[in-house]
């Protein structure tokens, strides 16, 4: 509780935030108007005195004077997450006297006194890519004990945390748990996430995936029935131009879709919200073909007529009948695209019914639909996978080479297309045709030529380490 004596010499309970608790509660007032707690004493005019009681207020001191003193009672808030990183931590008892290591810097006297009311020091903090947040100066000079250093730079917040790991995020009052996936193109799922509780959006974070609010399937209502050749689109680094009412919703859904081609890495240019102020407008939008892989979000209907050399367009549904949006209408729209794979039209059905239901519903539903899509990419990658591991050197071809030779055998399409006709993909694909026409086209991305490099890489490291 925090008492403030008024003009009228009055006590009056005033909030000035945060403050210790840890400090010693018992305070007196000098002859001269000077507030003294404990070892610590601040120069103060009496009006201005400040009471940190620790305890309730006696009943023998609720005097008549005292009648607008009210008792801060405990505030019981709904029950989250540990912040025990988080937290201030004060040490009692640690001395105060100039710091010798760290700088300090100028700041006016009269300012100085009349912020030695309120705060200790200013302290700056300097970010390091290696150490992480750094103190460099504190201004008026004092020392600083390890644990009050540990509260200003938290040791355990680097900005370079280890891949894969959970992070505590202090944010706004509530703790977010994060997990970082452990490589750039790694997907991540609810199901197989480092919780170890069930997962919550509104407090687990799956950092390479977009937030579940609002729902992604609310975003593809009118076109639902057509995710199944955008997400070929997608693979194939087909471009694609996506209309929403609101620069929210175009970045929500261009981030989605990007996160449905992981583990496939990303070879185009991608841009959630675009307009016709960016700096590379005149590069992407002209009369050349677009290049492969494009992803546009844009909210102005200049768009449609200004990349009519994108063949795909995505318009988001309007959501509320007062919303009025310009251009394409809602749903899927393909001038070339013929679909290769058949759709799963159970999960379509139930899609269908969730868009109907609640906003529970409709993020169960999501995270189906997105686990639907992530195990389809794995999928296009088997039979690459099953071809790759004939491609790299035996222990026996490594020593006849002399030179230990560490790197795949050159990729043959024709061997490829050999191994896919013996071991098809597990994919649904129409036809045996579709299926070769499909990756004939795939071959051909430049999705699939970083993605080899990378395996090359891989592959290399690996016998290296067998030498």
């Amino acid at each position: 509780m925090t008492l403030v004596l008024g003009p009228t010499g009055e006590p009056e309970e005033q909030d000035i935030g945060l403050y210790y608790s840890s400090r010693p509660s018992s305070v007196t007032i000098s002859d001269g108007g000077t507030l003294e707690s404990g070892a610590c004493t601040s120069s103060r005019p009496t009006s201005q005195a400040y009471f940190e009681l620790s305890s309730p207020v006696p009943s023998s001191l609720k005097s008549t004077s005292m009648t607008n003193v009210v008792e801060r009672q405990p505030v019981h808030h709904q029950k989250t997450l540990s912040r025990s990183h988080t937290l201030p931590r004060l040490t009692q008892g640690v001395p105060r006297h100039e710091s010798t290591d760290v700088a300090t810097f100028d700041f006016p006297d009269s300012k100085v006194f009349k912020m030695r009311q309120w705060v200790l020091a200013f302290v700056v903090v300097d970010f390091d890519i290696d150490l992480g947040p750094v103190v460099r100066a504190v201004c008026p000079p004092v020392f600083l004990s390890p644990s009050e250093k540990e509260n200003i730079v938290p040791q355990h917040c680097k900005l370079s945390p280890s891949p894969g790991a959970t992070i505590e995020l202090g944010f706004l009052g509530s703790v977010l748990h994060v997990e970082l996936p452990t490589s750039l193109d790694s997907q991540q799922l609810a199901e197989t996430a480092s919780f170890n509780q069930k997962f919550d959006p509104m407090e687990h974070v799956l950092a390479s995936s977009v937030p579940f609010d609002p729902p992604p399937i609310s975003l593809f209502e009118a076109s639902l029935s057509h995710l199944w050749s955008v997400w070929e689109c997608l693979v194939l680094c087909e471009p694609i131009l996506v209309f929403g009412p609101s620069p929210s919703m175009t970045s929500q859904t261009v981030w989605w879709l990007r996160d449905l081609m992981r583990p496939i890495p990303l070879a185009g240019d991608i841009r959630p919200y675009f307009t016709i102020h960016d700096k590379d407008h005149a590069l992407l939008v002209n009369k050349a073909p677009p290049k492969p892989g494009l992803i546009i979000g844009v909210t102005n209907p200049f768009f449609e007529k200004s990349c009519g050399a994108i063949d795909t367009y995505i318009m988001m549904h309007r959501h509320g009948a007062a919303t009025v949006v310009t251009g394409p209408s809602a749903g899927w729209t393909t001038k070339t695209h013929r679909r290769y794979i058949s759709k799963d039209r159970q999960l379509l059905k139930r899609l269908e019914k969730a868009c109907a239901g609640n906003a529970s519903e409709k993020m169960h539903a999501s995270l189906d639909l997105r686990r639907h899509f992530c195990s389809r990419t794995n999928a296009v990658l088997v039979p690459l996978n099953r071809y790759l591991n004939a491609l790299i050197p035996s222990p026996a071809e490594r020593d006849a080479s002399g030179s230990g030779v560490c790197q795949l055998k050159p990729f043959n399409s024709t061997d490829f297309f050999a191994s896919l006709r013996s071991n098809p993909s597990a994919l649904p694909f129409k036809s045996s045709a579709k299926q070769r026409e499909f990756y004939e086209r795939w071959l051909k991305t430049p999705a699939f030529g970083l993605w080899l490099a990378r395996q090359a890489e891989v592959v290399q490291d690996v016998l290296r380490q067998k030498r």
